[in-house]
């Protein structure tokens, strides 16, 4: 999985079209060389999904969900803190999903200035609930 920001605007009749290789609204807007680190995707725990009773709540009424996440990794890779800091709908606890599923998580670590680097970063998260299963997008653009 990769997650990123993509800003186009135009300036002085002109088009600009930037990619940024992380979410931070502050390195964005300051256009800094960083990298967030990127989960390797077989690393959370997925069938979670499926077993979860929190998510389970979330299928029988049929409700997506958004949340949004403050993670810090070290230059290694290994994550060492995860805090939800917004969740939408409130009161499905997908929050507390997210946690048990992203506790196994392994990262591929961030990049300052070229060099890995312990960082703390943002992080999107979406459930999205079909019929028969949920579907599941990391990161996401601003």
């Amino acid at each position: 999985m990769f997650s990123g920001t993509v800003v186009f605007r135009v300036a002085d009749g002109r088009p600009h079209l930037r990619i940024y290789c992380n979410q931070n609204r502050n390195d964005v807007a300051k256009g800094n060389d960083f990298v967030a680190p990127q989960v390797v995707y077989n690393t959370p725990d997925w069938a979670a999904l499926e077993n979860d009773p929190i998510l389970q709540k979330v299928k029988t009424y049929l409700q997506n969900g958004a949340l949004e996440a403050s993670i810090t990794v070290d230059a290694n890779g290994t994550q060492k803190d995860l805090k939800v800091l917004l969740e939408d709908p409130p009161g499905f606890r997908l929050g507390e999903a997210f946690r048990k599923i992203y506790a196994t998580a392994k990262w591929i670590p961030g990049f300052r200035n070229g060099h890995p680097a312990d960082c703390t970063f943002d992080y999107a998260f979406y459930f999205k609930v079909w019929y028969i299963g949920f579907e599941h997008h990391g990161g996401g653009g601003q």
